[in-house]
């Protein structure tokens, strides 16, 4: 159980139960009625074909017509060419590249973006923002 009040997760099951991986929102902003796409994870491999597709569409139509939400965005590593396709497939556009930073700490090394606009970033993600179909 995720403990935090601004993100809403939910796990993907197969027809038998078997739980397949996981979709959710954070970063909710209500005031601009506004979601990030969070925690798109399939996470067994072959079968099911196009079921995260189905799983994120029918996120976006709840997110519309129970939470009032407009305007859907996320990012993504933007190198990750197979995520990107599956989000332009689901109807999101690319907008821009967020430069990122390397951060060391003692057992763990995370990207985070930069403070200032870098076009020499090492790591970038892709922004992208759902266009309604």
């Amino acid at each position: 159980m995720v403990e935090n009040d601004n993100r809403i997760t939910f796990l993907i099951q197969d027809f038998n139960g078997n739980y397949i991986g996981h979709i959710g929102f954070a970063g909710f902003r209500y005031d601009l009625n506004k979601v990030e796409i969070d925690s798109v994870l399939k996470g067994v491999k072959g079968g099911y074909p196009r079921m995260m597709e189905f799983a994120l569409k029918t996120l976006i139509r709840w997110g519309q017509d129970v939470l009032e939400i407009s305007h859907f965005d996320l990012e993504v590593i933007w190198n990750n060419n197979h995520a990107i396709r599956f989000y332009e497939r689901c109807g999101f556009q690319s907008d821009y590249l967020i430069p990122l930073e390397k951060e060391e700490l003692e057992d763990e090394i995370r990207w985070v973006a930069c403070k200032d606009q870098r076009e020499d970033a090492q790591m970038f993600y892709q922004h992208m923002t759902w266009k309604e179909v």
